[in-house]
């Protein structure tokens, strides 16, 4: 029996998917807006950049990788 959906599951599946195109993991952090590993010491104080042009690309990407024939 498959457990009941949580709202928790949208962005693992997000994160997922995001991840099996290729997009970099600091990207998807930022289409998230998590802190994490990816951007961690001198990077997490000085770089400051919001990859707004990346993170479009990579949600334009999305929608195509669960088209069916």
């Amino acid at each position: 029996m498959m457990r009941r959906w949580q709202f928790h599951d949208l962005p693992c599946t997000a994160v997922t998917r995001l991840g099996d195109l290729g997009i970099l993991p600091h990207l998807v952090e930022a289409i998230l807006n998590h802190i994490s590993g990816h951007k961690a010491g001198v990077s997490s104080i000085y770089n400051r950049a919001t990859y707004p042009k990346e993170k479009r690309e990579a949600l334009d990407r999305y929608p195509n990788k669960r088209r069916r024939p």
